[in-house]
């Protein structure tokens, strides 16, 4: 589960592919333009916003984009020391320059 996320967000992330909008999707959910209606400033606020690991504050902005996240994945997520860690090796190879 872990390595198909990766895989996804990686795909997300490569300049030229077909997800080559992501720049502008973030800043729409940021509501960095007048008329912008997404939550995405709120999560400035809410939680601990510990960018290297996964928590309930994180999976509350999922759901806030509408993203479906399964009770498994949920607990997996939460609850698995083996799926934090995995997950946070992969949060620390993130390019924080994107």
């Amino acid at each position: 589960m872990v390595e198909d996320m990766a895989g996804r967000i990686g795909n997300l992330l490569v300049p030229g592919s077909q997800f080559d909008h992501t720049n502008d999707l973030v800043a729409r959910y940021f509501g960095e333009r007048e008329g912008d209606d997404f939550a995405g400033m709120t999560f400035n606020t809410v939680g601990v916003n510990d960018p290297y690991s996964i928590g309930a504050d994180d999976l509350l902005a999922v759901h806030m984009l509408s993203v479906p996240v399964t009770r498994a994945m949920l607990r997996d997520i939460l609850e698995n020391v083996s799926t934090r860690q995995q997950i946070a090796v992969l949060l620390h190879d993130i390019d924080d320059s994107v």
